[in-house]
């Protein structure tokens, strides 16, 4: 997070949909623009052909890790959600994304479909 308590950095809103818990004063910009929504994330991949068995396990080990207290906590810290989905929920935040973005570089006139 950044330390904004010098005053010479003013935080106007954060892009998650919900309002941060470090932060429950700073407003998201989907309560101004509802719909709007930008977010960080971080995922890990797996060879293509890999099995689904070793995704699974992989999935299962990384959720428990993400939902232990003290790297909740430390995620946290740092302005983190720690979520630890399974593959194809990833899968699914990676389409919405890519369908997201897609449709902002066409309003903008950057891609002709």
């Amino acid at each position: 997070m950044i330390n904004t308590a010098s005053g010479r950095i003013k935080q106007l809103a954060s892009g998650g949909t919900k309002r941060l818990p470090q932060l429950p004063d700073l407003p998201t910009i989907a309560e101004t623009l509802p719909g709007f929504r930008v977010a960080g994330w971080n995922g890990l991949f797996a060879p293509a052909r890999t099995p689904t068995e070793i995704v699974d396990i992989l999935a299962r080990d990384i959720a428990a890790i993400a939902r232990d207290g003290a790297m909740v906590e430390k995620l946290t810290a740092l302005g983190i959600e720690p979520v630890g989905n399974t593959a194809p929920e990833f899968m699914e935040i990676m389409r919405a994304e890519q369908k997201s973005y897609r449709e902002a570089v066409i309003a903008a006139g950057l891609l002709k479909e």
